[in-house]
């Protein structure tokens, strides 16, 4: 109800009036974050579904963070003489999760690509928040050992400390050593903090494990051809030990050896998932809108109305029923 109330806003802020007053809904294209497991995504689909209807939206489509990736990729990459196909690994370690793809990009009549993700294998509870909490519980230590009582999560004095654990984390991106002061910490003390880029590492050595494991998965797919390049994405790919595990994870890797020292690409931007997702839906809508062109034998309705109906439906009913 809450999204599809705020989804209800979005339509009445960004619509304009004169298509309103013509009674179409507008279209609505998401690209969904990470789901835990296919429960959790049959669920958020049917949630989306429903929050679509009651906000006034036609849901015209429903793509992963990666598919939607990989469109935008499609219309950054540059087109290379001579080469039909293309694989390019994509990582992204964004603010909660993680996720990694294999995209195939085709070469059209006309230049430009088209995408195709292979394979893509996520975490949804590893991002930049983990890696905060860690500096977190490190520092709330520190101050317990030299003040005598701790810092709580989630009182003010814990919410000054993760800021400034996260000021930390973004500094070590650019230096081998950063410091920061967070204020009344203590009883009215301003406590001064300090880390390595080798204190991070070894505290947060079970996170880049995590994220070693997901890129092996999507290196491990049978039918990859060697990677032309790598796009990292997300704020938390700035990390120099993020980019370490990357390049580690190549270098194992038979398509992905010839990369393992080579800088990695950033063609995707915060907003390219958001361009992606309403690509696709302007190409998948503009398919659904010509197969309606065409009259369907007898009596029975367009195909693109079936379809749309059905998909509809399906998650009216697991909205309703099942969930």
């Amino acid at each position: 109800a809450l999204l599809g109330a705020l989804l209800g806003k979005l339509r009445a802020t960004s619509v304009p009036a004169d298509d309103l007053s013509t009674g179409a809904l507008p279209k609505l294209s998401v690209a969904l974050p990470i789901c835990t497991d296919e429960v959790d995504n049959i669920f958020a689909r049917a949630a989306l579904a429903d929050a679509a209807a009651i906000g006034g939206w036609e849901l015209c489509n429903i793509s992963t963070s990666a598919e939607a990736a990989a469109e935008a990729l499609a219309r950054k990459y540059p087109r290379m003489p001579d080469i039909d196909t293309v694989d390019v690994l994509i990582v992204d370690v964004g603010a909660a999760s993680t996720w990694v793809a294999a995209v195939r990009l085709c070469a059209e009549a006309a230049e430009g690509w088209t995408a195709e993700v292979l394979t893509e294998n996520s975490d949804s509870g590893l991002g930049c928040v983990d890696f905060d909490a860690v500096i977190f519980d490190h520092f709330s230590e520190v101050v317990r050992a030299k003040y005598g009582e701790p810092v709580a999560a989630g009182s003010r004095a814990g919410l000054r400390l993760l800021d400034g654990c996260e000021r930390l984390r973004k500094l070590l991106s650019t230096m081998p050593e950063a410091a920061t002061t967070v204020e009344n910490l203590v009883e009215g003390v301003d406590v001064p903090l300090t880390l390595s880029r080798d204190e991070l590492a070894s505290s947060c050595a079970s996170l880049y494990e995590r994220l070693r494991a997901v890129i092996d998965r999507v290196l491990a797919h049978e039918g990859l051809q060697p990677f032309a390049s790598v796009e990292a994405s997300g704020g938390g790919t700035r990390m120099p030990s993020v980019q370490a595990v990357m390049s580690e994870a190549l270098s194992a890797s038979a398509v992905g050896a010839a990369l393992g020292d080579v800088k990695f690409g950033a063609k995707l931007d915060d907003a390219s998932t958001a361009l992606g997702a309403a690509f696709l839906g302007k190409v998948r809508h503009s398919a659904l809108a010509a197969s309606a062109a065409t009259p369907a034998a007898g009596d029975a309705p367009a195909p693109a109305e079936a379809d749309v109906a059905a998909a509809l439906t399906f998650c009216g009913l697991l909205a309703g029923d099942e969930l």
